[in-house]
């Protein structure tokens, strides 16, 4: 079992990936099945967060895939060089895949500042709104209105 770890809080995945074997005869149409899947998947997938854990799994796919690739070459050579333009397909996409996590990361490290922001512009605004409130309160308390534990939008005068 690999275990993956990705900078950020909170996230830490093990998994158990299975990959098609190079050396089946269906191995062309068996791999062309999983990229549809994982392109399905991520479509699909509704946070960003999501997305980035699908891009970890089939990178790792990638990965794994690769090294059996490799393992070839020791007991079926000339498989392994017939796969090789798959292997060189392999690593750009997984640079590809990589690319696009940092991306995400990027979208999500922007996203929470900006969602820090709107939240300090709107605790501003409420604490604004308090104070209004406030003085409006001690307004109509110096008129002789007194109000008392009322229900928030009732006021009682006395």
């Amino acid at each position: 079992m690999a275990v993956l770890f990705l900078g950020l809080p909170g996230v830490v995945r093990a998994s158990n990936v299975d990959v098609p074997n190079p050396a089946s005869r269906w191995f062309g149409v068996s791999w062309a099945f999983e990229r549809v899947s994982h392109n399905i998947q991520v479509l699909l997938a509704r946070t960003d967060e999501k997305k980035v854990e699908l891009e970890l799994v089939f990178a790792e796919k990638e990965v794994k895939l690769a090294e059996k690739i490799v393992e070839l070459e020791e007991t079926n050579p000339e498989l392994a060089e017939k796969l090789g333009e798959v292997a060189e397909k392999l690593e750009i996409k997984h640079d590809e895949r990589l690319e696009k996590i940092d991306e995400r990361i990027v979208k999500w490290q922007e996203r929470e500042e900006k969602m820090g922001g709107k939240l300090e512009g709107k605790i501003e605004q409420i604490r604004e709104r308090k104070e209004v409130m406030e003085v409006k309160t001690e307004t109509l308390e110096g008129d002789g209105v007194k109000i008392q534990n009322a229900k928030p939008g009732v006021v009682r005068m006395r």
